[in-house]
C-alpha cells in the first residue's frame, strides 16, 4: 500500500512539473479536435494505459473530435459539444486543416499561408477566452501531429504545409504558457521520429499513406507522448 502510494506521489510530482499532470480517479476527459481525434485511436491507448495501470481510479473518456474542423469550428461547436459534458479535463488540439492544402500549390502560397495562420490564431483567442471561463476543468493543448512532407510518397505533396503548421504550434506553446496550461508538443518529436527512420526507409512514416492522418504506429506514438508528458513513463502496465 505504501509503496502504491509513494508511485502515486512520484507520478503527480512529476506530472505537475511538466504542467500536463496525470488524469486522476473519476476525471471526465473531454479530447477536441480534427478527424484525427475523431479516429479515436490515441485517446483509446491513452484510457486503456489508465485502466490496466490504475484499475482502480477510474476516468471517462470522451471523443469531441469531428473531421476537417478548424479553430473556427471548435469555437463554434466549443459550449454546445463540449462543455455540456461538464469535462473535468479538456485536451485540445488542431491545426492540420488550419494550415491549409492545395493553397500551397500556389503562387501565392506564402501570404496565403500566413492569412490562414492569423485567422486561426484569433479564432483561438476566442477559445481560449472561452476555456479561461470555465474553470472545473484542467486544459491541456496538443499541437497537431504532423504533415510528413519529406516521406517518399507521390500522393498529397503540399510544400511548406508544415512550416504553417509549426508556427501554429508555436502560439499553442506560447498560450499555453502563458495561462499556466498543461502542453504536448506532438509536431516535432514525430517529424524527428520520422526524419530519423527515412534515412533507413524512404516510405517510413507516422502519419498513413495521405501524409496527414496517422496509422495505428502514429497514434500510439501520440499516446506515449501524451503519457510521458503526464510523467508516466517508464513505468510498468498493472
Amino acid at each position: 500500500m505504501k509503496r502504491s502510494l509513494l508511485l502515486l506521489f512520484v507520478v503527480i510530482y512529476l506530472g505537475a512539473r511538466g504542467q500536463v499532470g496525470p488524469f486522476v480517479k473519476g476525471d471526465r476527459v473531454a479530447f477536441v479536435g480534427n478527424s484525427i481525434t475523431e479516429a479515436g485511436y490515441y485517446e483509446s491507448y491513452i484510457w486503456l494505459y489508465y485502466m490496466l495501470h490504475f484499475p482502480d481510479m477510474p476516468i471517462t473518456v470522451y471523443n469531441a473530435g469531428i473531421g476537417g474542423d478548424r479553430a473556427s469550428n471548435i469555437l463554434d461547436r466549443l459550449e454546445d459539444d463540449v462543455l455540456r459534458r461538464k469535462p473535468t479535463v479538456i485536451s485540445l488540439t488542431f491545426g492540420m486543416n488550419d494550415s491549409g492544402y492545395f493553397e500551397f500549390l500556389k503562387s501565392d502560397a506564402d501570404s496565403t499561408a500566413e492569412v490562414r495562420i492569423k485567422e486561426s490564431y484569433e479564432k483561438f483567442v476566442g477559445i481560449v477566452q472561452k476555456l479561461k471561463a470555465y474553470t472545473p476543468a484542467r486544459k491541456i493543448l496538443l499541437s497537431s501531429s504532423p504533415y510528413d512532407e519529406t516521406v517518399k510518397n507521390p500522393k498529397n505533396l503540399f510544400p511548406k504545409k508544415s512550416l504553417a503548421m509549426e508556427k501554429i504550434a508555436a502560439f499553442q506553446q506560447a498560450v499555453a504558457r502563458q495561462h499556466g496550461w498543461g502542453w504536448v508538443g506532438l509536431f516535432h518529436p514525430m517529424t524527428e521520429i520520422q526524419q530519423r527512420e527515412q534515412q533507413r526507409g524512404s516510405v517510413f512514416t507516422l502519419t498513413g499513406p495521405d501524409r496527414i492522418h496517422p496509422g495505428n504506429m502514429g497514434h500510439f506514438v501520440m499516446a506515449w507522448l501524451f503519457l510521458k508528458a503526464q510523467g508516466l513513463a517508464g513505468k510498468k502496465v498493472a
